[in-house]
């Protein structure tokens, strides 16, 4: 029987070294089910760590970081690494839980999870593991809504990362120890208002994710590439990357990126003047999300992008009853890194209404920017600053719009040519 066990082992070998991620899958499967016929043996139990963290990390690739089937693999790992007390397993057991719960939007169990990680790494002074370490506590940040904080965590990742290669990842979806790190830096420097850098940083990991070859890494790419175009407002950027993102989810059978690549085309199709499509396309990603374990986390960001895809279909009262949903959950949850644009969004819906709710909209320009200021993202500030600058401009109080938006858009050193700064730039020649 042992021998079976080390053939399913090493089936699921030589597919993961095919990406051929399912029948890895089915192999692990096969492996597992096939221990109990061992004895109750330690032996035993090492051969179950070693496949349930496996099969942990092939799930995730394949159907996202919050797969229910993932976070069971995780958590039996992570019991069986208190049986067994492998040290070097249980930090990929830890690291995966955090993945886990963190996109299941239970922040806190998910930091707890990393931060027990982060001091473990710290006692045995290793600094691959003080790497993956700083990555967890700079993701948990960033889902937080603390950029500044995120920033510093994953920059000394990311220098950890380039002194010290690993010969295994610890990644929770086995991705490529650098790739996570710039994917996420990417995303926080565009949140800081260092739109040119973020730009830099997503070439670097795409480059990096074709050298290396790893599908599910350059998927991972791929797809925060994506989002990066759409937080930039680059339309065209963003429908292009959805088309070769969705090819490559779809060839390699990543349903989760097939879904949130979906979902960013409907935005960019709403954009492009086919609202109807957009949002028939964002709401059927959100479906088949949700089907197989949408991340909780990511929800929000989704819905502000499906009530801005009907504010384009002439629907603004059903968007603003998306962005009051979207809120909801970034109170229960506490994942508040678009918090600030769900208030601006809930501003510019407000003034499409059939009568428009003027002093509403007002309100939620100014939370929207108290948010933004809060959390010092530059960029958050910035759009509701414009959007609160031409609804004074167009109320007569050219004056305050301007004070309000030169100072701001003089803090800017690059991303001049992105949709915001030109916007910004627009409303100031206006107010002349």
């Amino acid at each position: 029987m042992q021998r079976a066990i080390h053939y399913w082992q090493q089936t699921r070998d030589n597919a993961v070294r095919r990406n051929a991620h399912s029948e890895a899958i089915a192999a692990l499967r096969k492996g597992l089910a096939l221990l109990p016929t061992l004895p109750n043996s330690r032996e035993r139990l090492q051969h179950e760590l070693a496949l349930q963290l496996t099969l942990g990390e092939l799930l995730m690739a394949t159907q996202g970081m919050a797969s229910p089937a993932a976070g069971e693999a995780y958590s039996r790992a992570h019991a069986l690494c208190q049986q067994v007390g492998e040290t070097p397993q249980l930090f990929r057991a830890l690291c995966g839980l955090f993945t886990f719960h963190s996109a299941q939007a239970q922040l806190h169990t998910g930091r707890a999870f990393g931060q027990q990680l982060f001091d473990l790494a710290q006692r045995q002074r290793d600094p691959v593991l003080v790497r993956e370490g700083h990555l967890l506590l700079g993701t948990a940040a960033l889902d937080y809504g603390d950029p500044v904080t995120a920033h510093a965590h994953l920059e000394q990742s990311l220098e950890l990362s380039a002194a010290h290669q690993p010969a295994t990842s610890l990644s929770a979806a086995g991705l490529h120890p650098q790739i996570e790190s710039l994917a996420k830096l990417m995303r926080v420097l565009w949140l800081l208002g260092y739109a040119d850098q973020a730009q830099l940083r997503s070439q670097e990991a795409l480059s990096l994710a074709q050298h290396v070859g790893h599908t599910p890494s350059v998927a991972y790419t791929a797809y925060f590439a994506t989002t990066l175009s759409q937080c930039r407002r680059d339309v065209v950027a963003t429908h292009a990357q959805t088309d070769a993102l969705m090819a490559l989810a779809h060839e390699q059978g990543f349903v989760s990126r097939l879904e949130q690549g979906r979902i960013l085309r409907g935005w960019a199709l709403a954009m492009q003047g086919d609202a109807a499509a957009g949002v028939a396309q964002i709401r059927q990603g959100l479906a088949a999300h949700e089907r197989v374990g949408l991340p909780q986390l990511g929800r929000p960001p989704i819905l502000a992008l499906l009530a801005e895809a009907y504010g384009q279909a002439g629907q603004p009262e059903v968007g603003l009853r998306v962005l009051a949903a979207a809120l909801t959950l970034v109170t229960t949850t506490e994942a508040r890194w678009w918090e600030a644009e769900l208030h601006r969004l809930q501003g510019t819906l407000r003034l499409q209404l059939p009568i428009p709710d003027i002093p509403q909209a007002e309100a939620c320009f100014r939370q929207a920017l108290d948010v933004a200021r809060r959390q010092a993202a530059k960029m958050w500030e910035l759009r509701a600053a414009v959007s609160l600058s031409q609804l004074w401009h167009e109320q007569g109080k050219s004056a305050e719009a301007r004070s309000l938006l030169a100072p701001l858009y003089g803090w800017f050193t690059e991303g001049h040519e992105t949709a915001d700064l030109q916007a910004a730039q627009a409303v100031l020649e206006r107010l002349l």
